[in-house]
């Protein structure tokens, strides 16, 4: 339970949802690009971010040929050579 979203000039029997979700709605702005946002989308955007910085770490190593880092590498590196393709 999360106290601070809690609005408690609501009661919750008459609108359970505002009253919990109230303080979260009027501080929390959705980005354009979105219907909605949660606990788990903000997950997602933050899990997606780290893997993305792991593989140009990768990409910008040069690991050993054969390693499985190298394979990540190639892979990225093949799809985001825009000459190539």
């Amino acid at each position: 339970i999360a106290v601070a979203n809690m609005d408690r000039a609501i009661k919750p029997g008459d609108n359970f949802y505002l009253h919990a979700n109230r303080s979260w709605i009027a501080r929390t702005q959705i980005p354009p690009d979105r219907s909605g946002l949660s606990v788990f989308s903000v997950l997602l955007d933050r899990s997606n971010k780290n893997v993305a910085a792991i593989i140009e770490e990768l990409a910008k190593a040069n690991p050993p040929a054969g390693s499985s880092d190298r394979k990540i590498a190639d892979f990225y590196n093949a799809y985001m050579g825009e000459p190539a393709i």
